[in-house]
C-alpha cells in the first residue's frame, strides 16, 4: 500500500506553516508550534490518530492569535485534501481551526462534547477524539472493493 503523505508549507503576510502529515504513521510527531496549549493538543492528536505529524509555525501572535490558529487549519486540512498554553488561548479560537480545517479538507465532522468540567481536559478529549475518528475515516478496509456507492460511482 502506497504511503498517504503530504507537505504543505502556507506563507503569508501574517503566518508561515510547514505541515508534514502522513495518515498512516504510527502517532510520532515533532511540534514546534508558539502556542504551547495547541502544540500540545496537534500532539494529542497525532498520538491518538496514530498519523506523523511534523509542523512548525511562526505567526503575528502578538496581534491576536487568530490568523495562526485559522491558517493552521488551513494548512492541514489541505494536507489531508491533499490525500484523498503560556500565551492565553480563547478557546472559542477552536472552532476557527475545526472550521477551516474541514473546509479545506473537504470532509464534514461533527464534535459533540457530551461533559467535563476542566476546559484544558475537555479539549484535550476533542483532539484525542478527532485523531482517533480521522483515523478510522482514513483506514482502507481491504475487504471492500471499489467506489463506496450503490450508484457505482461517485
Amino acid at each position: 500500500m502506497k504511503t498517504r503523505k503530504a507537505k504543505i508549507l502556507r506563507k503569508t503576510k501574517e503566518t508561515n506553516i510547514r505541515a508534514e502529515l502522513n495518515i498512516d504513521g504510527s502517532g510520532e510527531s515533532k511540534i514546534n508550534y508558539p502556542i504551547p496549549f495547541l502544540g500540545h493538543m496537534f500532539t494529542l492528536f497525532s498520538k491518538h490518530g496514530l498519523f506523523d505529524l511534523k509542523l512548525t509555525a511562526q505567526g503575528d501572535i502578538e496581534v491576536d492569535l487568530h490568523h495562526l490558529i485559522e491558517d493552521t487549519g488551513l494548512a492541514l486540512g489541505e494536507a489531508l485534501d491533499k490525500e484523498k498554553i503560556k500565551l492565553y488561548l480563547d478557546a472559542e479560537m477552536l472552532r476557527e481551526f475545526f472550521e477551516s480545517f474541514v473546509y479545506k479538507a473537504g470532509i464534514s465532522l461533527h464534535i459533540e462534547l457530551v461533559r467535563g468540567k476542566n476546559t484544558h481536559h475537555k479539549i484535550e478529549a476533542i483532539f484525542k477524539a478527532f485523531g482517533v475518528a480521522l483515523s478510522r475515516a482514513c483506514a482502507i478496509n481491504p475487504r471492500k472493493k471499489g467506489v463506496p456507492s450503490t450508484k457505482g460511482r461517485l
